[in-house]
């Protein structure tokens, strides 16, 4: 028999449990970090590992898209750029410097900048900042003492490699569960949807191998490219489809909005008024009519349009916001809180469109009052992501907005500290986008 009391052998085991478990994630935590270390290093040079140089200098700050995750080696954009650089200038005129992270946000970038700029001296800083600021919530660090406990809580974590990459884990999990799609075309169609356009695109592309004449397909395969701002390509996509089904309001509303994106208004009204014409009720066509008047400033047009929309999709987000924002213009506040309100009704998931109804009635001081009625009124907006965050985050007593606005003031917040020590160290500091999301703050 060993020595332990009797009445506290019962404990042995679960300590024992305790003790192996916690042993067990401090491994996980140490591997995690010297993987890092050592995948980093066999990727990129490390900023240390530069010092003055004669050559200009280039540093680009970013996240997993600066460093390159997902691309093939010597294929990140620093690289790309240091040979472009090389062809056009010559070989030891410019060196670029990769300092990107995955899965870093706008305030944890900030942290490191001043050394950095300090060791490399450069004269241009390129920025690709914001979208780890959605999930990683060290980039709130402006919230205070009145912040929620669970997101303080999630800070604290956040600051173990483990917890970021479990959390990165169920974040894929949840964007990529999806019901199995039973073609090609319905597949890309899926894949789009979600903004994988590299699958989509390879589905699309298999479809036409099957069917060459699918309009559906051509019509997919322009969505694409319209997405990648590519309007010849989207152009050509979407004329294939026209060819097979001359009135395909699909393909019309997709030429109108490849014409939009080029700085071609008129043409892109004259196409949405053929799909208009070709199918009355198509739900696209209206809104793209839309989108035109309300950069012309016909805000009396635009709302009605956006209304014509609404009725075959009521749950649309940009033919709701359209129309909030027309209305607005038109000073019918209240009338536009109203249209978002019964979109969100139709589509009570939609974060655009709450976020949307959040600003508005933050401006009238009624955001609190927004948040404590709003779920009795439309109990499924609980599902909501853009409301769970402002409940979750709004600061006690406050009528701010909602999680994604304080979230986009953080990275503005940071990306003005940025510019001013690019600034303070002579370097001209470049904001660049995402291929699929610009943020606010960076416009």
């Amino acid at each position: 028999m060993d020595g332990t009391p009797r009445k506290f052998r019962f404990l042995t085991r679960p300590v024992l449990a305790l003790l192996g478990l916690a042993v067990g994630l401090l491994a996980a935590e140490a591997s995690l970090r010297i993987a890092g270390v050592g995948y980093r290093r066999g990727r990129v040079p490390q900023p240390g590992d530069f010092g003055p140089s004669t050559a200009r200098t280039i540093l680009c700050v970013g996240d997993s898209f600066t460093f390159g995750v997902g691309a093939p080696p010597g294929q990140c954009y620093p690289e790309q750029l240091q040979r472009l650089l090389d062809r056009r200038h010559g070989a030891g005129r410019w060196r670029v410097i990769n300092d990107g992270y995955p899965g870093r946000d706008s305030a944890q970038m900030l942290q490191a900048l001043e050394r950095r700029l300090e060791r490399v001296r450069p004269s241009v800083m390129i920025v690709l900042a914001g979208l780890n600021n959605d999930w990683n919530s060290l980039a709130r660090e402006g919230l205070g003492e009145d912040a929620a406990l669970l997101s303080r809580i999630d800070r604290a974590l956040l600051r173990l490699r483990l917890y970021r990459f479990l959390k990165l884990l169920h974040r894929g999990w949840r964007m990529g569960r999806q019901p199995p799609a039973g073609s090609s075309l319905q597949e890309g169609w899926s894949r789009l949807r979600r903004r994988k356009l590299d699958m989509a695109e390879a589905s699309f592309q298999r479809a036409l191998e099957a069917d060459p004449g699918s309009p559906r397909a051509h019509e997919g395969l322009g969505s694409v490219r319209l997405r990648r701002k590519d309007t010849d390509g989207a152009l050509a996509s979407f004329r294939r489809a026209l060819e097979s089904d001359p009135r395909s309001p699909s393909a019309l509303v997709g030429l109108g909005r490849a014409h939009h994106m080029r700085g071609e208004p008129d043409l892109a009204l004259s196409y949405g008024r053929r799909a208009v014409s070709a199918a009355p009720a198509a739900s696209g066509a209206h809104a793209l009519l839309g989108l035109i008047h309300s950069e012309r400033g016909a805000w009396k047009e635009a709302a009605a349009a956006f209304r014509e929309a609404l009725k075959s999709d009521p749950g649309s987000e940009e033919s709701a916001v359209g129309l909030s924002q027309a209305l607005d213009r038109l000073g019918r506040r209240e009338a536009a809180i109203a249209a978002l309100k019964a979109s969100l009704r139709a589509a009570p998931r939609s974060e655009r469109t709450f976020r949307e109804m959040g600003r508005l009635c933050a401006e009238t001081g009624r955001f609190a009052e927004l948040l404590s009625s709003y779920a009795a009124e439309n109990p499924s907006i609980r599902g909501n992501k853009a409301f769970q965050r402002a409940l979750r985050l709004r600061p006690s007593g406050s009528a701010g907005p909602d999680a994604a606005d304080q979230v986009d003031r953080g990275l503005e917040r940071d990306l003005r500290r940025m510019h001013r020590l690019a600034a303070a160290h002579g370097a001209r500091l470049i904001l660049c986008s995402y291929p699929e999301r610009e943020f606010p703050a960076v416009r």
